[in-house]
Formats: structure tokens, C-alpha cells, sequence
């Protein structure tokens, strides 16, 4: 996998304590750990929180019955959409 390198400016509290957690705390070996630890952290929640909101979208439709959903028709769906997109093109000229 190629690495690209980042770099930031820190101020002076948090040089700190990044090197307080890396040199005094001896939690990581580097400063590079600490902050690609903390980037795959945020990774990891932001992907929760995709998938919390998908399934809070999802949700109210588990507990539908299934007489409610509409079969899909791949054939005559795909049909009308042309036929919508058609029409609504022409109108626009």
C-alpha cells in the first residue's frame, strides 16, 4: 500500500501531549503511531455512525408486512423511467 505523508501543525499543548503520551506514557513508539491510531479510531466511528443512520433508515421498514412492498418489475420499471426521462427532457426544450 503506498503512504502518503501528512503533516501538521500542532500548538504547543497538544506537541505536549503528544509527547507525553509517546515518550513519558511509552503508550506508542512514535508520534506517526499515535496519529495514524487516532486517524483509524475515527475511521472506525465515522463508519459506525454511516451504518447506525442506514439502519435507523432501514428501520421502519423491517416491521412493514411484506403485502405492502411492491414487487419490482425490472422490465416495466426501467420502462417508465425511460418514459419519464424522455418526457421530462422534452419539456425542458
Amino acid at each position: 500500500m503506498k503512504e502518503d505523508r501528512v503533516s501538521a501543525r500542532l500548538p504547543e499543548f497538544l506537541k505536549n501531549h503528544v509527547h507525553e503520551v509517546c515518550d513519558e506514557l511509552k503508550r506508542y513508539d512514535s508520534a506517526s503511531e499515535y496519529i495514524r491510531d487516532l486517524i483509524r479510531r475515527d475511521y472506525d466511528r465515522t463508519e459506525q455512525e454511516k451504518i447506525m443512520r442506514l439502519n435507523a433508515r432501514l428501520a421502519p421498514l423491517l416491521n412493514r408486512p411484506l403485502e405492502e412492498f411492491t414487487p419490482f418489475d425490472a422490465g416495466k420499471d426501467l420502462e417508465e423511467i425511460e418514459r419519464e426521462y424522455l418526457a421530462e427532457k422534452e419539456a425542458q426544450q
